[in-house]
């Protein structure tokens, strides 16, 4: 396995990973273009084939408002804006390097999911985003969940029958 994004990190993984974790583009074609390019990287260069995964945060409720409220509560009310200001500084993310519209977002998801793929809304809403995911070519996806316990509990009851009806589990 392998997290590397640079140039030389995509080399290292596609000559010696069987994975790759990749930081997803949110547009679905970037994304799929990006999965591809690694793929291509691997069997052009060294003839291997390789797996893609990414990460991703779960924000799921009763409702897409509910979602929306909870994903609202967990930014805008309990983050932690001076420390995540702090760390996309140190991964070269500043008002210098991007727009203000693309920091405010990057940091959003710093602070929901350490910059992971958002999956927010219903039970059906995560079970679309990740056959989307699943559709861009990725081959795995790492979750996690803002109350983990319990999120990863209502996910299992909830949300997981759908994932087996769609044929991802």
């Amino acid at each position: 396995m392998n997290a590397g994004g640079s140039e030389r990190g995509r080399h290292y993984a596609a000559k010696y990973c069987d994975i790759a974790f990749i930081v997803l583009a949110q547009d679905f074609e970037q994304a799929k273009t990006q999965i591809n390019s690694y793929r291509e990287l691997a069997w052009n260069e060294y003839r291997r084939e390789i797996k893609i995964w990414t990460y991703s945060y779960v924000i799921q409720g009763e409702t897409e408002q509910s979602a929306k409220q909870f994903l609202d509560y967990c930014v805008n009310k309990r983050g932690d804006w001076e420390a995540v200001t702090n760390l996309a500084g140190m991964l070269g993310m500043t008002a210098d390097t991007m727009s203000p519209k693309d920091l405010q977002a990057a940091k959003t998801r710093l602070i929901t999911g350490w910059g992971g793929y958002p999956l927010i809304g219903t039970k059906e809403q995560v079970a679309q985003g990740l056959l989307t995911l699943s559709n861009m070519g990725l081959d795995g996806v790492v979750l996690s969940w803002p109350r983990y316990v319990e999120d990863m509990r209502q996910f299992q009851q909830e949300t997981l029958p759908l994932l087996r009806h769609a044929g991802l589990r």
